[in-house]
């Protein structure tokens, strides 16, 4: 399936979810973005500011590291230790924010809901893709995923 499909249905979930769950003041989210991406790519770049345009709150990608290799080979213990100090650094959230997880960014936005201490409040944690099951493989990983699991 075409990427930008997938990004448009992805963009009307999280709309929709926004939209029922939102109170009547706009409450600002966070976009955390799965493996091998980074918020600087067109895809993730564009959807966040998609639902900003679409649920008027003010959206913010939160990067992992430097992006698309620390989303890779970053354990994600320290991945959620670097999103729970940027919302704790970040006052636009200090009343409270939503958390919109693509991917492996769930596991990620599930770590800070459970885990970030005196940080601003989580008040909706939206899911989209996420592995919360676990995986059983990569595919068509082969040999680099070999050597990334020693």
């Amino acid at each position: 399936m075409p990427r930008a499909p997938r990004l448009a249905g992805a963009a009307v979930v999280a709309l929709l979810f926004l939209a029922f769950l939102l109170p009547a003041e706009a409450v600002p989210f966070v976009v955390l973005h799965g493996i091998g991406d980074q918020c600087a790519n067109r895809g993730v770049a564009k959807f966040t500011k998609l639902l900003a345009d679409w649920s008027a709150a003010d959206g913010y990608c939160l990067e992992i590291g430097s992006g698309t290799l620390d989303s890779w080979v970053m354990p994600l213990e320290q991945q959620a230790d670097i999103i729970c100090k940027k919302v704790k650094e970040m006052k636009e959230l200090s009343g409270g924010y939503n958390i919109v997880g693509l991917s492996q960014g769930n596991l990620i936005g599930r770590a800070v809901v459970e885990y970030c201490d005196d940080a601003p409040p989580v008040k909706n944690f939206i899911s989209l893709a996420g592995p919360h099951a676990g995986t059983a493989s990569v595919p068509l990983c082969g040999l680099l995923c070999f050597f990334m699991d020693l």
